[in-house]
């Protein structure tokens, strides 16, 4: 039986291609895995940084405001949130 080399090449060759089309799907799969994984990441440090903007702005309204014409109880709370904001900005 004599080795036919042209033959053999005919029928590897669509299992050739199948292969390389498979290969070539799971990049594309993966590419969009890791776009949809950047995309996330991106909207959670898009949502952080909102969190923190109304943070600040929460921190900013309670150091403006005058404790010394609200009632005793009232004074204390804002002034324990005064301490505590001036400890978070002074360690941060």
């Amino acid at each position: 039986m004599e080795y036919d080399k042209e033959k053999e090449g005919k029928k590897l060759h669509p299992e050739y291609e199948r292969l390389r089309l498979e290969v070539e799907k799971m990049r594309i799969e993966v590419e969009k895995e890791q776009n949809k994984i950047r995309q996330e990441d991106e909207r959670l440090k898009l949502e952080a940084e909102k969190v923190e903007f109304a943070k600040k702005e929460s921190d900013q309204r309670i150091m403006m405001m005058n404790v010394s014409v609200m009632p005793e109880m009232q004074r204390l709370y804002f002034q324990q949130l005064q301490r505590e904001i001036m400890m978070r900005r002074s360690h941060a």
